[in-house]
Order: C-alpha cells, then sequence, then structure tokens
C-alpha cells in the first residue's frame, strides 16, 4: 500500500502521522467453530533507528510469524513563499512466514518501495495493468450484464494474486467483515478459484498456487502415516488448512495412531483434495503446450498422491476390481468406493501413465510404474443406480440435498464419460438433474452445474444455471455470500469459468467452440485468444444463429509426434469449410459427429489458421465489441459511471388489507398475504421484503439479510426480519380451533392434520405461510409471536388448542445466527422459555402442546442437535406443566436410527421434510402421533 498527503501553506506545518492499530490475529473460522482456543502472542512492536520504519510482527502459536511494516517518508519545499509538504505512506504486510522471516521481508518490501519512489510505483502499476487486459483472451456477448460481470473477475483475480505472490484463498484482498473464509479449503474453494485462469488465457496467475504446491512437497509428505511416506503424500482432509498440514481430530479418542494424518482407518476421511488440487497444476502443464519440463516438476508430487491410494484399496486377487477402503466424500459422508476418489485417482493414474508415455525420465524410471498400470486397468466402475444416477459411494445413494459436487467429478470437471454413448448420457443427465432437483444448493454449485448442462448440449439450462447465481446470489459488487451470512471469494471467478466454457470447452480432445450459446437467448457473442489444451489460442465470432468464422493460432508449437491433429467442433457453422491460408490441411471425420480435424504438420509454430462454412464467407474478420441485450445493463455492477451511488429504491408499499398493531406495515417476500409487520415505528421496508430498518437509515440488503445504514456518528444495525400474520382463515363459531405454530415441517403435516380433523376442529398453521421456514428459529418466534397469534387483518386470534414447535432452525439446519432464517443451539432453551412465557399469558384460554422436532434421517450429525434440542424442550414443558409428543421417536420407531436414506419408502424423507407427492410421511405423523393428542385437549362437545 503507498498513500502519499500532500499539504501546502505559506508556514512550516506539523507532519502529518499515521497510527497502526492492529488487530487481533485470530483466524475467523476456528473463533466460529472451536472454543477454547489459545490465542496467539501479542504484537511487538519495534522501531528502526535508521529510517524510523516500523514493524508489527504478530507471533503464531505454531512457531510461524506475520509482520505489517510501515514507512513514513515526507519531503518539504518552499516556492514563492508557499511551503509544500508531501508524506509518503508506505506498508508492507507479509504472508505467514518462518520465525524472523515474516518481519524482514516486510521490512525490505517497504525499504524497496521507498527507493523506488511514488513515481515509479505508479508507472509500474500502471504498466502491469495496461499489459495485462490485451495479453488475456477478450469475451463480449449480448448480454452486457454477464459480460460486465466478466471483466470484473479479470480484474478482481489479477488483484487477488500473481504470479510471485500468494494464491489465491477464500477472500483475496477483501477482508470484509464479518467472516470466516480468510483461509484455504481443500476440498472445493482452492479449485475453484483457479478454474477462470485457464481458457480465459490468465495461465501465469496459477503460478501462485503452483509454486506453494511445489513448495510443501514434504508437508504433504507428512500428512500420511509414517509407514506410507516412503512413496505416498496426501493434502489435509480438513477442509480448513492454510498451511497445507492435516490438522489433528479435535474429538478426544478418536485422532487415528495419535498422529495428524490422513487416512482411511476406522474413521474415514476425505481423501482427494490432493488430487484435486495437483489436477489444476496439471491444467497449467496441458494449457501451456504440453511442456516436459512442467510435467517433470509436477510429477513427484503427483506420483505420490496417486501411489498413496494403494495402501487404502482392496481386491479379490487376481484381475478382480480394485475398490477403495470407505472414505468421505466432501461434506456428505463415508462410503467405499467413493466417486469422489475414484474419479480423481483414475485422472492420476491417467496422468502418471501419461507422463512416462512422454518420456518423462522420473516416471519411465519410476519402480511403482507396474502398480499404476495394474491400478489402472483394474479400477472399480462408479457405483450408480437406475432412477438417481451416480451414488456417492457404494451402497451410498445421493438421499438429500448436498451442494458439493464431488460425486459428480467424472461428468465435471475430469469429463471421464464418453456422452456421445447413449447409456452414458442419459446416466449422466439423470445424475445431474437428481442433484439439483434436491436442492439445499449454494452459488458454487451452479458454476458447476452450467458446464455439466454445455457438455450435455442443454444450453437452455446452461444459461439459466448462471443467470440464476448471478441474481441470486452475486451482490452489486459481484461478491458473494456463503453461508447466507459471510461474505466469500471463490464462487464469481468459478462463475467467469463457466461463461469461457460457454465460449470454448475441450472434451475428450475436441475442442468445441459456442457449445454453450443458447439461440434466442444470446443473440450474438464472439471472443479472441481464449486459451485451449495445448497452448492453442482460439478466436471466434457467432451473429444470431450462426458463427461467422474461427481462427486457431498454434501458439506453443504443439505438433507431432506429441500430438498430430487438433479435431475442432464448431456450433452452427456448417460443412463443409474453407481454411485461409490453404495449405492448413482439414478432415472431417466420417461419423457424422460434425468434427474436423485440423493437421498439425501444417499448422506451425504462431501460425494461424481462419475457419469458415464455404457456403458463406463472412463480409468483415474482425472482433468486435457486442452491442445487443439490454445495453441499460451495460454498467450493471458497482457504481454508475462518474461515481454517484444510486439512489436506494423506495420500500415496497404494504398490500391493502395489512394491518399492525404496532410496528409498521411491510411486504412480507415469503408470507401468503404478501404483507407482514416491522416491530420499528416508522420503519424503513427493505426492498428485499424480508427485512427492515430503523428510521432515518438506508437498507444494504444481501439477499435476505441487510444492514442498516444511518448517517455518522450512529452506527450501523442489523435489519430485523418482518415479522409474518398468523393464520388467515375466520374462526369457526361451531367447532373448535386449533392453531399449529412452527417450523417448514409443521406446514407440510398441517394439511393432513386438517383433513382428518375435519368435521371436529378447525386446523390453521401460523404464521401464514406455506413455503419458507414458518416460524423460523427461535430469536423470531421471541420477536414475532404476537404476530403470529393475530390475522393477516391485525385482530387477535383466541384458539381452543395451540400445538407449537421451534427446533429445526436452531442448529440442525445450519450452525449459524442468520436473523429471521436460523440460530444457535446454544440460545435455544433461554428463548424458548420465553416463547413459551409468552403464549401462557398472551393465550390463557387455549390449551397447549408441544411438538418435539421431528427427525433429521439423513445426518447423524444434525439428528443429534435435534436430540439435544429436544431433551431442552422437554425439560421447559414439563416446567409449565405442557404436554408434549414427540415427533422424533415416532419417525425413527418407523424408518431406522439415522443416517438412512430412504423414510417412508420415499428417498430423502424427512431429510428434513418429505416429498409432497403423496405425502405419507406426514400422513403418518398426522393420523398416528399428532391428531390422537390434540383430540385429547378439545373441549369437550354438549
Amino acid at each position: 500500500l503507498v498513500a502519499t498527503v500532500t499539504h501546502t501553506s505559506t508556514t512550516a506545518v506539523d507532519v502529518p502521522t499515521w497510527r497502526f492499530n492492529p488487530a487481533v490475529a485470530a483466524m475467523p473460522w476456528a473463533q466460529r467453530a472451536c472454543h477454547g482456543l489459545v490465542p496467539n502472542p501479542p504484537v511487538a512492536n519495534t522501531t528502526s533507528n535508521v529510517d524510523g520504519a516500523q514493524v508489527f510482527t504478530q507471533a503464531h502459536l505454531s512457531g510461524a510469524e506475520h509482520a505489517t511494516a510501515i514507512l513514513t517518508v515526507t519531503n518539504q519545499s518552499t516556492h514563492n513563499g508557499v511551503v509544500t509538504t508531501t508524506t509518503v505512506l508506505y506498508v508492507s504486510t507479509s504472508a505467514v512466514l518462518p520465525h524472523g522471516v515474516g518481519a524482514s521481508t516486510a521490512l525490505d518490501a517497504v525499504r524497496t518501495a521507498a527507493g523506488l519512489g511514488v513515481e515509479a510505483l505508479t508507472a509500474a502499476h500502471r504498466g502491469w495493468w495496461h499489459e495485462y487486459y490485451p495479453s488475456g483472451g477478450f469475451i463480449t456477448l449480448a448480454n452486457p450484464k454477464i459480460e460486465s460481470f466478466y471483466w470484473c473477475q479479470m480484474y478482481k483475480v489479477a488483484s487477488a494474486t500473481r504470479a510471485d505472490r500468494e494464491l489465491y484463498d477464500l477472500m483475496g484482498p477483501w477482508g470484509v467483515q464479518p467472516t470466516s473464509w480468510p483461509d484455504v479449503h481443500w476440498d472445493l474453494n482452492l479449485q475453484l478459484t483457479h478454474w477462470v485462469f485457464f481458457t480465459s488465457n490468465r495461465v501465469e496467475l496459477a503460478r501462485s498456487l503452483t509454486s506453494r504446491l511445489a513448495a510443501a512437497a514434504s508437508t504433504f509428505v507428512q500428512n500420511v502415516p509414517p509407514e506410507w511416506r516412503h512413496d505416498s503424500a496426501a493434502g489435509p482432509s480438513t477442509s480448513s488448512a492454510p498451511d497445507f498440514r492435516m490438522s489433528c481430530d479435535t474429538i478426544p479418542g478418536e485422532s487415528y495412531n495419535n498422529t495428524c494424518v490422513v487416512a482411511a482407518g476406522d474413521k474415514p476421511v476425505v481423501t482427494g483434495n490432493l488430487l484435486w488440487a495437483l489436477q489444476q497444476w496439471h491444467n497449467v502443464y496441458r494449457y501451456t503446450g504440453y511442456p516436459l519440463l512442467e510435467l517433470e516438476s509436477l510429477f513427484p508430487l503427483l506420483a505420490n498422491a496417486v501411489t498413496y491410494y494403494s495402501h487404502i484399496a482392496v481386491s479379490d486377487g487376481g484381475n478382480s476390481p480394485l475398490h477403495l477402503n470407505s472414505t468421505v466424500s466432501p461434506e456428505y459422508g463415508p462410503a467405499p468406493d467413493c466417486n469422489y476418489d475414484l474419479s480423481l485417482l483414475r485422472w492420476g493414474l491417467d496422468a502418471v501413465l501419461d507422463a512416462a508415455a512422454r518420456g518423462v525420465p522420473a516416471a519411465t524410471a519410476d519402480p511403482r510404474l507396474g502398480l499404476w498400470r495394474q491400478m489402472s486397468a483394474r479400477l472399480a466402475w462408479y457405483s450408480t443406480d437406475v432412477p438417481t444416477g451416480f451414488l456417492i459411494g457404494a451402497g451410498v445413494p445421493l438421499a438429500h440435498g448436498h451442494r458439493h459436487f464431488s460425486h459428480l467429478f467424472m461428468l465435471f470437471p475430469l469429463k471421464q464419460l464418453d456422452l456421445r454413448n447413449e447409456s452414458q448420457r442419459g446416466l449422466a443427465a439423470r445424475s445431474l438433474d437428481h442433484w439439483m432437483g434436491l436442492g439445499e444448493l449454494h452459488g458454487f454449485s451452479y458454476t458447476a452445474a452450467s458446464p455439466m448442462n454445455v457438455l450435455l448440449g442443454r444450453k437452455d439450462q446452461a444459461f439459466g444455471n448462471l443467470t440464476f447465481l448471478l441474481d441470486t446470489y452475486i451482490t452489486a459488487n459481484t461478491m458473494y455470500f456463503e453461508g447466507k451470512e459471510y461474505p466469500c471469494g471463490e464462487t464469481p471467478p468459478a462463475a467467469a469459468s463457466a461463461l469461457a466454457d460457454w465460449m470454448l470447452i475441450e472434451e475428450h480432445g475436441v475442442l468445441r467452440v459456442f457449445a454453450g450459446i443458447a439461440d434466442g437467448l444470446v443473440t450474438d457473442a464472439a471472443f479472441s485468444d481464449l486459451l485451449a489444451p495445448g497452448g492453442f489460442e482460439v478466436t471466434a465470432v457467432r451473429r444470431g444463429s450462426a458463427t461467422s468464422f474461427v481462427e486457431v493460432t498454434n501458439s506453443a508449437g504443439v505438433g507431432p509426434p506429441a500430438v498430430s491433429t487438433l479435431p475442432l467442433l464448431v456450433d452452427a457453422m456448417p460443412l463443409p469449410w474453407t481454411a485461409l491460408p490453404s495449405s492448413v490441411r482439414l478432415t472431417p471425420r466420417n461419423d457424422g459427429s460434425g468434427v474436423v480435424e485440423i493437421d498439425l504438420t501444417t499448422l506451425p509454430a504462431n501460425a494461424t489458421v481462419t475457419l469458415f462454412s464455404t457456403a458463406a464467407r463472412p463480409a468483415s474478420f474482425a472482433v468486435v465489441p457486442s452491442g445487443g441485450g439490454n445495453q441499460s445493463e451495460r454498467n450493471y455492477w458497482g457504481l454508475p459511471l462518474g461515481g454517484v451511488p444510486p439512489p436506494p429504491p423506495p420500500s415496497p408499499p404494504a398490500p391493502p388489507g395489512s394491518q399492525c398493531h404496532s410496528g409498521t406495515p411491510c411486504a412480507a417476500h415469503f408470507s401468503v398475504s404478501g404483507s407482514g409487520c416491522c416491530t420499528y415505528p416508522d420503519a424503513v421496508c427493505c426492498p428485499n421484503g424480508m427485512t427492515c430498518c430503523p428510521k432515518g437509515t438506508v437498507c444494504v440488503d444481501v439477499q435476505w439479510q441487510s444492514t442498516c445504514v444511518g448517517p455518522p456518528p450512529q452506527k450501523n444495525s442489523t435489519g430485523l426480519p418482518i415479522c409474518k400474520p398468523g393464520a388467515a382463515l375466520p374462526f369457526s363459531a361451531t367447532h373448535p380451533n386449533v392453531l399449529i405454530i412452527g417450523d417448514s415441517v409443521s406446514i407440510g403435516y398441517t394439511p393432513k392434520v386438517a383433513a382428518a380433523m375435519a368435521g371436529e376442529a378447525l386446523v390453521q398453521h401460523s404464521p401464514y405461510d406455506v413455503r419458507d421456514g414458518g416460524a423460523e428459529e427461535t430469536a423470531y418466534g421471541v420477536l414475532c409471536l404476537d404476530y403470529m397469534l393475530r390475522s393477516p387483518a391485525g385482530n387477535r386470534l383466541a384458539p381452543d388448542v395451540i400445538m407449537f414447535n421451534w427446533g429445526l432452525h436452531d442448529g440442525p439446519l445450519q450452525n449459524s445466527t442468520s436473523p429471521g432464517q436460523y440460530g444457535l443451539p446454544a440460545v435455544y432453551a433461554a428463548e424458548l422459555e420465553n416463547i413459551t412465557v409468552q403464549l401462557k399469558a398472551a393465550q390463557p384460554q387455549a390449551k397447549l402442546l408441544f411438538a418435539l422436532t421431528s427427525a433429521f434421517m439423513c445426518s447423524a450429525t444434525s439428528d443429534g442437535c435435534v436430540v439435544n434440542l429436544n431433551n431442552q424442550a422437554a425439560a421447559i414443558m414439563a416446567k409449565h406443566n405442557i404436554p408434549t409428543i414427540n415427533l422424533h421417536d415416532a419417525i425413527v420407531g418407523q424408518c431406522g436410527t439415522p443416517p438412512v436414506a430412504k423414510c417412508f419408502n420415499q428417498t430423502g424423507c424427512f431429510c428434513p421434510h418429505c416429498p409432497q407427492a403423496n405425502g405419507v410421511g406426514y400422513e403418518y405423523l398426522a393420523t398416528n402421533v399428532i391428531v390422537p393428542a390434540i383430540k385429547r385437549l378439545l373441549p369437550s362437545t354438549p
């Protein structure tokens, strides 16, 4: 960081001073997830007697350190009686480095910068950026919103890393708070941040990752059990590991041999993370033209990562298939023959055998070569079933929503399936649709779904995946929130990579041009110098529903004997083609695929061939920016031109008929009536339709959360959730009235209860909500209970029986705080006590019944949280003499102890919801548990 302050005066002035207040060095992830952490030592501050440079050194308990150095340089000059004082502040923060190295590194950086001076630094900085943009690929399309998003990512990735700097972690240089993600996560996020460097033709930026992987080779060896370290290596199985080191299990008595290792023992772990990271390094090799020097650098670590699996593989001997012991699919659970590992191992075996075939000396001489050949020949195929496609692993189906796509790696990014084969294509499509259909996806899920749909030829779906992501998850500055409340950085660059895949994607050596551009959705598109495996730079223009031309440059000089031909498949450019120059030889395949092979003996190093349909020679071969699409979205992201902040959108009006006995009427997105109440008087109703802010503030929305920004010195605050109203139907004058207050599961079974009790009682759900989480978490209940006990018109309800429940949103669904959505188990008991006291005081005429939370059948961890909360709730209800019914035990009694894939013969039932198609799970609860309990509380009829 360089900051310059210039002050002019007719007299000498005091030199401005700067003060640095170092924050506490504590990893946000650990602060949120762990308890009883020992803090790092205090920061040590030293000042140089030579130039006054200050160094703030933060020692780490691990023995490492990072440091921030600050150097101030002041110059004064006088001209015509005017004193000009210029103060330049140079600041540098080191990476986490060994003891003694962090401080010296930061200090050297600021002294070097000061020696160069501001003008030289500015010139070098601008020169780098001026060279950066034209040196990579160019993309334009008739969708200004998507196009501008892509270019924002090209700026961000180069701001986040350089070839000689730290790798791009989950946050890059943007330490937005609060967040848990300034970290390196190995099971997905690290890889997603690096996808974009390849097709975009900015491979050099990936060197920050490859250099770190190479430097950590000995660490990866130490991550495996001692008896395997002579031939194996592994990445951390824990998702969070910025030092690349496997951390010990924090649960006493469950560590493996009392060492911090990655091993498939009695407690399976995630084992494939290193191979996936190395696949990014292998992409550097592929996209730079297969240089042997790159492969020789990669090979030792790749060979150890592959050989690791020989220690956890089993077979029945002979030529029987080679299976894997139980390992863990990221964020899902354990399974033998885990598809995550099988796909990565299959890729890794192909890579080491290819290294030997290409003559890498270390590969041809490696004594493990025979082992790898045997493993490759016998490795088991992926576990599948007919209705859902690819499983998590042998005997473990994808039974509930899952944001990771690790079980589908064979489809993307590894592309191991032959999608020309009707059977494999159908299998891939079913698997993708099943995964997406189960829901519980996050933003990054769509960055994988889009290229998967491109490979399957489903352009409309690919378009929808990416546009849904941009519309739903991406914030105004193109950043992304993970976990519904934490800023995180990996998804936007992965989305830019998905856009590049629309333009150019490789599959089994065939370069596919415009495979993801959907007619009718994108009217024109063009790109230049996008990069393909082999180091080929490709340019193409598409206008309307036809591709005008394609240019291919052999920038890396690839040719025989390594590669003889370059297969090309161009969407909407009918055969035959004309080649310019005509000396470049083209051979269409005779299989009807439309693939044309370019003979690389006729396309030497740095030569370019231009291709177009012979029947439609283009009038121009220029690539120009698209002028199509909605041009009002040309500058969609960030501030408008001129830098003037846009005025906040007006608050949505409350729908007619909405009345709040207190507070302010606001639109409520998930209320069936469309209305709700904010507890603030004269509130500002936020545009997201889910939160509100105090009078005089401005809502800054991020999805369903808001920050209330007020004028200084007023501090910002978190927006309150809007309270949804209670039951909407007029109460019965002839039958008892029953309210069911609860979560989304209660929304599922309430219609079954109402139908079963028709003629005996009128049963309704509060709040008036059939699409969201109902009564949400207990904090929402404390805030909004009074509104749930009133009609949408604001009238007080007086039911005869109230059955109520809280718990699902207080830990089992998500262990985080998100007002109006989720809460933490630690506050559950106190808040449920508050709700119970409120209910008894507000509804003295009503008989109360508490429903212990339903089971979470697909996750033992989440279900364990349910049981814990139910125990707390049972104690509170006993204290208040309120009867309970146990939905959890009723479900487990029918379906078994979690985790189970099927319940009531339905995949994913009570995980946490059940399919509404026939509602058999909800029907069982209503008929056998809920209705009998409510009937016992109904008033006697004369």
